[in-house]
């Protein structure tokens, strides 16, 4: 099983939350790949089984650069994959950016959109790096990817 961590982060936050989905996944045997959103195409999304697309929410939404990687793949580009989503915020708060995402992942043709993981982390502005994640938004993403390894087994 292979799965593919599309992400970006300026500060390291979003990244340190897919790294640890990345420990759960792999604690399960899936082979991951971790990819800055800027660098990644469509063709990375070949062959693999689950897709999580990282970012911290920018002005109550997703990173511009997420938002235009989003949109600018082909539908149908996520047929055949379980995807999910994890976010950084300052305020905590990502329902927007989670709602976009889970309707642009289901416009492409997800199987299946597992709920995600928000959390607290960093500052206002990304002006430092601010606070880190709590030890459970750590936990938590690490169980999101146990989880998405039991719905692709």
């Amino acid at each position: 099983m292979k799965a593919i961590g599309v992400y970006y982060s300026k500060t390291g936050h979003t990244l340190m939350g897919l790294k640890r989905v990345q420990e759960g996944l792999e604690s399960c045997g899936v082979e991951v790949k971790l990819v800055d959103v800027r660098k990644a195409t469509d063709r990375d999304l070949a062959g693999m089984n689950i897709v999580i697309i990282g970012s911290p929410v920018h002005g109550g939404n997703a990173a511009k650069s997420v938002r235009k990687f989003l949109e600018g793949l082909s539908k149908g580009s996520m047929s055949n994959k379980i995807c999910s989503i994890i976010s950084s915020a300052y305020t905590g708060n990502t329902d927007r950016l989670m709602e976009y995402m889970s309707k642009r992942l289901d416009a492409l043709g997800a199987e299946k959109i597992v709920s995600g993981v928000g959390y607290k982390a960093g500052v206002i502005l990304s002006l430092f790096k601010g606070r880190e994640m709590s030890e459970e938004a750590k936990k938590q993403c690490y169980e999101l990817g146990v989880t998405l390894t039991k719905l692709n087994g």
